[in-house]
């Protein structure tokens, strides 16, 4: 059979067999022999082909952690943030039935959050490592839109959210506290705290569990799908689609096919629901053969859509998060500094003079500055650069889409693996404890070098007079 010559290379099939197509250097041929696709749709991120060959293939195969070091970060981190945040829970449990402490309620939900966030990033570590692994590119589809990967979003963004607004209210009582006089470091024998502070205690917790419950769920509520749902992901057996479509692909596809909805735009119901009645008759039934991509299914590490565009529906949302987040870094921050300073300001007449008390007085102050330049730093580093690079996508300076999974495995859960030994006297006392040992280990190997090295110039000295003396 013969072709027109301009019919060569055109990503057509003009001869039924492709062999007008084949050893074009601008084609792509699908595994399936189901498509022919231009070479610069090959690996872009946007399954083309049936079957994802243009994506999963040995030059480019995608997987949830793409990266060597944020896998083993994922489990390390994920694992210690668990343990350490189990220990605070514990070691706080009792002082909360006895309310020894105005912070302990807090300190608890903090240590909470944190837990759920290291939970979070383990079970992330185990779905890439053990239940996907290389396989993930040609799934990620059935996992992006699966009722797994939003409950992880959930918990991830719960827990975050918890520790954070905690963390904010921690540091506002504390500074309140100074601000009016109150001695903070009371007896560890003290009278239960009188039923209007119960009451205070439990609506505070019911507030942050309640408004971080509220932000978390509502990006899965049914009624809100307008502004949350990314688009639909159809089996393979549906040839016309691939991938993740969106809403303008579905209104040009009704459009071709009805013709009477040019200008109009569709919710995703009618647009499921034209959808459906397009392949009625020759597919059947087209349940279980539609998935939603919602918000959580924006990436493999299923977290929070913060890297929006103009484009997505939900970028008020995304960015009104972030806002309260910042505000959150920055109500930390001032009452820290602020309590430092009170502190330092208040004990100053009792550094005047030089003697034992005033020492006493110095360690102190030194120890607290420590812990708020290491609380602030930490809080900083956890939210600031974030913020910056989420504001930056959003204005299309850069697209950091492919930096979701340093992000959520290493940047955002700084907080929830240092809190622990911050907000806890165990486990500041264990790393005390190791931090002492290694001194110890290096002046002891400092000590067996300089030795060594003593030892070998008095044998090499000796060695000389020896040499002196013969000749």
């Amino acid at each position: 059979m013969c072709t027109e010559y301009d019919k060569v290379c055109n990503l057509w099939d003009d001869c039924g067999d492709s062999s007008d197509e084949t050893n074009c250097t601008n084609s792509f041929h699908c595994k399936d022999h189901q498509g022919i696709i231009p070479l610069t749709k090959k690996c872009d991120g946007s399954p083309d082909c049936g079957d994802m060959s243009d994506e999963c293939n040995p030059e480019w195969s995608k997987e949830i952690i793409n990266m060597p070091v944020l896998k083993v970060a994922a489990w390390l981190i994920g694992f210690t943030a668990m343990v350490s945040n189990m220990v605070v829970l514990c070691e706080n449990g009792y002082s909360l039935a006895e309310f020894r402490s105005e912070d302990t309620l807090l300190i608890m939900l903090i240590g909470l959050g944190d837990f759920m966030v290291g939970a979070y990033l383990f079970a992330i570590a185990v779905v890439d490592s053990v239940v996907f692994g290389e396989g993930y590119c040609s799934r990620q589809f059935e996992w992006l839109t699966s009722f797994y990967c939003s409950t992880l979003g959930v918990v991830s963004t719960f827990g975050t959210l918890v520790s954070l607004f905690s963390l904010t209210i921690l540091s506002s009582l504390r500074a309140c506290t100074i601000y009016k006089g109150k001695i903070r470091h009371r007896p560890q024998h003290q009278e239960e705290l009188c039923s209007r502070k119960r009451i205070a205690l439990a609506i505070l917790m019911i507030s942050i569990f309640g408004s971080s419950a509220a932000i978390s769920l509502v990006t899965l509520h049914a009624g809100l799908e307008e502004f949350f749902v990314n688009g639909f992901v159809y089996d393979q057996s549906i040839k016309i689609f691939h991938g993740h479509i969106g809403k303008q692909k579905h209104m040009d596809v009704i459009q071709s096919y009805y013709g009477r909805s040019k200008g109009m735009t569709l919710s995703w119901r009618v647009i499921e629901s034209l959808i459906r009645a397009m392949f009625s008759k020759d597919y059947g039934n087209l349940d279980n053969k539609i998935s939603r991509l919602e918000f959580y299914g924006n990436d493999g590490v299923c977290l929070f859509k913060f890297f929006v565009t103009h484009d997505d529906p939900q970028w008020v949302f995304s960015l009104a998060i972030l806002t309260i987040s910042m505000l959150c870094f920055s109500v930390v921050a001032a009452a820290y500094i602020y309590i430092n300073f009170l502190t330092v300001t208040s004990s100053s007449p009792l550094t005047k003079e030089p003697g034992p008390t005033a020492d006493a007085v110095n360690k102190r102050n030194g120890k607290l500055q420590r812990k708020v330049a290491t609380i602030i730093l930490t809080d900083f580093l956890c939210w600031v650069p974030f913020i910056l690079v989420c504001f930056l996508h959003f204005s299309q300076v850069l697209d950091a889409t492919s930096l979701y999974g340093f992000f959520s495995i290493i940047v955002l859960p700084i907080n929830s693996l240092i809190n622990p030994f911050l907000y806890s006297e165990f486990m500041s006392e264990q790393v005390k404890k190791i931090g002492s040992v290694f001194t110890n280990s290096i002046s002891r190997l400092n000590s067996v070098l300089s030795s060594a090295s003593i030892k070998n110039r008095n044998i090499e000295t000796e060695e000389t007079r020896t040499d002196k003396l013969q000749l």
